[in-house]
C-alpha cells in the first residue's frame, strides 16, 4: 500500500477520483478490515508469513449498478510492479475472506508479466499500463455527461496520463 508515500497517496486519490467519475459509490479510503481468520489459522495456511497484520486497502468503493464492494489495491511504481505486491494484496483478500473476484489493482506505470498472470490467474481485475491509459481517455475525459466531467477528477486523468 502505498498510503504513506505522497507520490503513491496523489495516484489514490486520482483513482479515488476516477471511480467517483465511473459512478463508483461510497469510495473510503486506507479501510481497515478485520480479519476473519484467527492469527493462528492464518499461521497454518500461511507459514511463512512473519507477521500478520490488521488487513488494510487502498480504497474500497462499491460497483455501479449492482452496489457490490470493491477492494483497490493503488501501485505507482517508477518500474513495473512485482508480483510479490500481488501475491501480498491476494493474502489481505483472502485473510479477509473476501472474494478475489472483488479485488483490483491499478498499477502503474504497469504489472511484471508474472504478476499480471498471477492476478488474472486469481481472479483479480487489473487497470495498468496502456489499458488503464484507455479506460481514462475513453470513459473519463471523452465520455459526455450531463455537467461535464468534474475538474478534480479531470486533473486526476491528466495527472495519471502525465500530462501535468
Amino acid at each position: 500500500m502505498t498510503g504513506h508515500h505522497p507520490q503513491g497517496r496523489r495516484f489514490e486519490e486520482s483513482i479515488e477520483l476516477l471511480l467517483s467519475a465511473l459512478q463508483y459509490h461510497s469510495i473510503e479510503a486506507q479501510v481497515r478490515t478485520p480479519a476473519i481468520m484467527t492469527r493462528g489459522e492464518a499461521r497454518k495456511r500461511w507459514p511463512s508469513k512473519a507477521y500478520i497484520p490488521t488487513p488494510r486497502f487502498d480504497l474500497v468503493a462499491r460497483r455501479p449498478v449492482t452496489f457490490r464492494k470493491v477492494y483497490v489495491e493503488c501501485k505507482s511504481y517508477s518500474r513495473s510492479v512485482p508480483k510479490t505486491e500481488v501475491q501480498e494484496f491476494l493474502y489481505r483478500l483472502d485473510l479477509c475472506e473476501i472474494p478475489r473476484s472483488r479485488g483490483l489493482i491499478v498499477a502503474q506505470p504497469q504489472l511484471t508479466a508474472p504478476a499480471y498472470k498471477e492476478a488474472i490467474g486469481a481472479g483479480i481485475h487489473v487497470w495498468h499500463g496502456q489499458a488503464l491509459k484507455r479506460r481514462l481517455i475513453v470513459e473519463a475525459v471523452m465520455r459526455p455527461s450531463p455537467t461535464g466531467l468534474p475538474v478534480a477528477a479531470y486533473r486526476s486523468a491528466r495527472y495519471i496520463l502525465g500530462m501535468n
